[in-house]
């Protein structure tokens, strides 16, 4: 039985290039690290990163066209067409995309770095990917339960009304990105014999990004959501200014911890080297 029912064809490409946008620099932040130029050259690096995220926008867009159509015959069908499944999606057919491009371009397969580097790129993209069907079922149980929710990118752009639960989301990424920003260039102004390598700055960043946005995430699902929406529960309101100092204290934290974490294994690694260094030498 048909229904009225008309479909935003503009809306859903424009959340298809939104979702392009936060997984281009997620893939570069994520696997900047991992793949070398003595595993990968930079130019092929930038190839399969551009071919897949083309390649996971076309996947997409296709799917969520078709099912923009098929909602004219069934209601359940809507329910899934929307920006966070696209994004689990999307994230989901860029690292299957790019492990075969990556596969195509690399050189030397069988070196002990490459095996160690592609387990790394694994456990990455699973983890990503896992974040994001883990996020794509949390919205969707947020539509079966009814739970009032407004829309991450407002439909009227000349009179936007925005949701404080998904503010908070965009704000606590917006602040991460600050952070991250502050943290290059405060490594620029340390003296270069006292400078951060890139591949340690990279991961801490990355790792503390990752834990900052996690944790105000789970609190954003668990107290504004759940409680406050579904059980009428009302702990505390969500505020701008706890958000930035919650934020950037567990990005501070949890950038400390990975730092010293890396500084130990490079010592420990280095001490390594320089005993195989007297073996071999017999010194």
């Amino acid at each position: 039985m048909l229904f009225q029912y008309y479909p935003n064809y503009l809306m859903i490409t424009i959340e298809a290039l939104f979702s392009l946008i936060i997984l281009y620099f997620i893939a570069r932040v994520a696997n900047k690290t991992i793949l070398k130029e003595d595993q990968i050259t930079l130019k092929n690096k930038n190839r399969s990163i551009t071919f897949s995220l083309l390649s996971s926008l076309g996947v997409i867009l296709a799917i969520r066209y078709i099912l923009a159509y098929l909602g004219y015959f069934s209601e359940q069908i809507i329910i899934l067409n929307n920006l966070y499944f696209g994004f689990a999606v999307m994230s989901s057919s860029l690292y299957l995309f790019l492990k075969v491009f990556i596969k195509k371009y690399e050189v030397n397969h069988s070196s002990d770095r490459n095996r160690s580097n592609n387990i790394k790129f694994l456990k990455r993209g699973i983890l990503i990917v896992g974040v994001s069907w883990v996020n794509a079922f949390i919205f969707l149980s947020i539509e079966l339960l009814g739970i009032p929710l407004g829309d991450f990118i407002p439909s009227d752009l000349l009179n936007p009304s925005y949701d404080v639960f998904l503010l908070g989301f965009e704000w606590a990424f917006f602040i991460i990105l600050i952070n991250t920003g502050l943290t290059m260039i405060i490594n620029r102004f340390y003296p270069i014999d006292k400078r951060l390598s890139k591949d340690v700055i990279n991961n801490s960043m990355t790792f503390s990004g990752l834990i900052s946005f996690g944790i105000w995430a789970i609190q954003l699902i668990v107290v504004e959501l759940y409680l406050a929406r579904l059980f009428n529960i009302d702990l505390y309101e969500q505020d701008l200014r706890i958000l930035t100092l919650t934020v950037t204290s567990l990005y501070i934290l949890s950038f400390y911890l990975s730092l010293k974490k890396s500084l130990k294994r490079d010592l420990a690694l280095g001490l390594t080297n320089v005993h195989s260094y007297y073996c071999t030498n017999n010194i």
